[in-house]
């Protein structure tokens, strides 16, 4: 055995990538997007930039039709002159890119954009194809995929996205008539995300256009806060946090 083959073999290097093996699905695990004009997120950290569809597999990864590239933004520039390869099992080939980080670098089947600082697995736009395992990782080599647990992953994701759903939020203060209470979040956030919700009153009542009486306060990275003079607990029904790169 080569040199070469045995440090393959025997070293994992990190993965830079989160949820490379496509473990965690927080918005939905089937997608049909016609929107073309921005970026669209699936699978947790994963990003397209045109219409498509996209779906768990079963046997594990994602099968993607109709975008050109399955992107993830890290959010840690790369280091500029070093040589980082990216390998994923593609349609069940392994494939490999080595590239230069800070030069703009594609090939047949990857991406990296410089600029955006974007790595992504090119697709095609008339058939499925079937991804898993992608793994960014600093050197000239490509070494073995290994998966976090799905505990581990679940966490890094929800530092850029986290969904809440039936939890009952009630009064904090001695003020009859009026909410002022909120939670902690399970980690905390990229920066102060967007929010998309459905409230209702503990008598069921969608109350969720109401939102001059519900945000998430200055340190919502870390908390949500809630207020309104219209109730004395409300129950959320849906809660979706976005704090992804776009």
């Amino acid at each position: 055995m080569s040199v070469k083959l045995l440090k393959q073999s025997a070293v994992s290097n990190p993965n830079l990538l989160i949820n490379g093996d496509f473990q965690v699905w927080q918005r939905g695990t089937s997608f049909n997007i016609t929107n073309n004009s921005k970026f669209n997120y699936c699978a947790d950290r994963w990003r397209v930039y045109n219409g498509f569809t996209a779906s768990k597999s079963s046997n594990g990864g994602i099968t993607v039709k109709g975008a050109n590239v399955l992107q993830q933004v890290l959010e840690n520039k790369l280091e500029s002159g070093k040589k980082y390869t990216i390998s994923a099992r593609i349609d069940g080939t392994i494939r490999i890119m080595t590239f230069t980080a800070g030069t703009t670098s594609s090939d047949t089947y990857f991406s990296y954009d410089a600029t955006s600082n974007a790595v992504g697995v090119y697709l095609s736009s008339s058939a499925n194809r079937s991804l898993n395992l992608v793994k960014l990782e600093l050197g000239s080599l490509a070494t073995t995929f290994v998966s976090k647990s799905y505990v581990e992953e679940l966490t890094l994701c929800e530092r850029y996205y986290q969904k809440y759903s039936y939890m009952m939020v009630r009064n904090l203060t001695s003020t009859p008539g009026v909410l002022y209470g909120g939670f902690p979040l399970r980690a905390r956030m990229r920066i102060k995300p967007n929010y998309y919700s459905v409230l209702k009153t503990s008598q069921g009542t969608n109350i969720s256009s109401d939102l001059a009486d519900y945000y998430l306060n200055d340190n919502a990275v870390n908390y949500i806060q809630m207020k309104t003079n219209k109730l004395d607990c409300m129950a959320i029904e849906t809660l979706n946090l976005d704090a992804e790169i776009y």
